[in-house]
């Protein structure tokens, strides 16, 4: 029976503390940022002087790790025997059906396949001397 007369109370206090202690130990976001920022700048300053006491130290050590061998070679050109094979389907926006005036043979065609015409542009010319 006196279990569950502070079984309510003791789950309030449980929870209070909970929340309590989650929201106090979150920092604000500006806070972390800047003392990130000072750490940043400590140990740049750290490395600096650590650099500085190995050059006084063994300055011919730090030269040769700086230092990188380069190679020059001379340019010739060479084919490239790469290429990619696939398969596709291709259809215009817009399909125009393409008829003459009057019948006859085609002399001569005066577009290139995949050209763009215009309204009204002469596409090719019929033999006339059959008419």
């Amino acid at each position: 029976m006196k279990l569950r007369r502070y079984t309510p109370i003791l789950s309030t206090v449980a929870l209070t503390v909970f929340l309590a202690s989650c929201s106090s130990t979150s920092k604000d976001k500006q806070t972390q940022l800047a003392e990130l920022v000072e750490k940043q700048v400590n140990i740049t300053k750290q490395i600096a002087d650590l650099k500085a006491e190995l050059a006084k130290e063994t300055p011919d050590s730090l030269a040769t790790v700086r230092s990188k061998e380069v190679v020059v070679a001379e340019l010739t050109p060479k084919s490239i025997d790469h290429y990619i094979k696939t398969q596709g389907l291709v259809e215009s926006e817009e399909n125009i059906s393409v008829s003459a005036k009057s019948m006859g043979v085609i002399a001569q065609v005066l577009v290139r396949e995949g050209e763009l015409v215009n309204k009204g542009q002469t596409l090719a010319q019929i033999d006339n001397t059959l008419i």
